[in-house]
């Protein structure tokens, strides 16, 4: 069995059986290389999700708003992942197809305007991960919380100001 994550290159003696001449009459060294075939997507990596993000609303072209991440569990050219936007921001972000940099292109941002971007990753053979959803503020964002509710204890004798 060979297993392209363990071993991609191997050498073998093969002969006929039985040899009429001996063993070693018939014996043919063959060499195989063994390829990672395309088996998997792109995952995204990227933590905490939702994903999101703020940028000044008076931010210059090139301004770094998020950075992309994903992995995808291949090798070679199968592995080897690119990023894309392929929709929202009206024009007013762009992704390096290489880093996965999410930046301003230079046109204004409406201040406290929420712009979702969705963006794809996909390997050298095209395989594509499922899109992911980058909200970009621009402006303060206010408070997110991830639940619906919150259970602390405070013992009655603790000070004034004390966390």
């Amino acid at each position: 069995m060979f297993l392209p994550q363990q071993q991609t290159y191997h050498k073998l003696l093969a002969s006929p059986f039985p040899c009429p001449l001996g063993p070693e009459w018939y014996q043919v060294r063959v060499e195989l290389t063994v390829t990672d075939v395309n088996d998997n997507i792109p995952e995204w990596s990227m933590v905490p999700a939702p994903y999101l993000a703020v940028v000044s609303p008076d931010a210059t072209g090139g301004s770094q708003v998020y950075k992309l991440s994903a992995r995808d569990g291949d090798e070679g050219l199968n592995g080897e992942v690119e990023y894309f936007l392929s929709d929202g921001g009206d024009g007013r972000f762009e992704v390096d197809r290489k880093s996965g940099q999410i930046r301003t292109t230079g046109l204004p941002l409406q201040r406290d305007r929420e712009y979702l971007l969705t963006v794809v990753a996909a390997d050298g053979l095209g395989s594509r991960s499922a899109p992911a959803i980058i909200s970009v503020v621009a402006g303060a964002r206010p408070p997110q919380f991830t639940n619906a509710s919150f259970t602390i204890a405070i013992p009655e004798n603790t000070p004034e100001g004390q966390p």
